[in-house]
């Protein structure tokens, strides 16, 4: 059963205004913060709507320091020549490795166990900044799957993203490309996910990382 009051959800609760607010029943103000705080959402939701409730140049200050606490926007800066038109961006990535009918649920696995990472490594920042969440919304790695790549060396794949470079649009077009090798590909499989993390270690990590400004 639901937390929330008939015809509320998360999204509403994140934009409801004061009056919205107060207009609940006693009951269903307790059942529904109750439940955001079971489900670990009673702090979240507090800030933001905090957030979203200041006056705009207390607002403007807290997401201009939020931004310099973020990742991927200074190279995003950098790569799009500081214009805000961002495109899809990210590595190109080429596979060197267990190509073939009897290798491709092996790399089903890792392509997903890949993705699960890279969602869990990001998910601290989802709403922590409006150009933040662009960034992570336009993030789509170019994967390269050519069965000649079956055991390319460094060198040989460097060549090979040296030649696809002049027509890679703007948000691939970077200084450094990766590959995927035996090892580097049984590391991924074989790797705790982040949020198998300790929580205590888990809590350092993110005061690190997204100061909750």
């Amino acid at each position: 059963m639901s937390f929330y009051p008939p015809g509320w959800d998360y999204n509403r609760v994140l934009n409801a205004s004061d009056d919205e607010i107060m207009g609940l029943t006693d009951e269903q103000h307790t059942t529904m913060f109750n439940g955001l705080s079971e489900a670990g959402l009673f702090d979240y939701v507090m800030e933001r709507l905090g957030l979203l409730r200041m006056p705009k140049n207390q607002k403007d200050e807290k997401l201009a320091q939020r931004e310099g606490f973020s990742p991927y926007l200074d190279s995003l800066k950098n790569g799009f020549k500081f214009s805000d038109q961002w495109s899809a961006w990210g590595f190109v990535i080429f596979r060197t490795c267990y190509y073939g009918p009897t290798h491709e649920a092996l790399w089903a696995e890792f392509r997903d166990r890949w993705d699960l990472i890279m969602q869990q490594e990001i998910a601290e920042y989802h709403n922590y900044h409006p150009k933040l969440d662009r960034a992570i919304e336009l993030r789509k790695n170019r994967w390269v799957e050519d069965p000649t790549l079956d055991g390319a060396s460094p060198q040989e794949v460097s060549r090979r993203f040296d030649e696809m470079w002049p027509n890679l649009s703007r948000g691939y077009a970077t200084s450094i490309c990766l590959m995927v090798t035996p090892d580097s590909l049984e590391s991924i499989l074989n790797s705790p996910l982040p949020s198998s993390a300790p929580q205590l270690n888990l809590n350092v990590i993110n005061k690190c990382r997204a100061p909750k400004i």
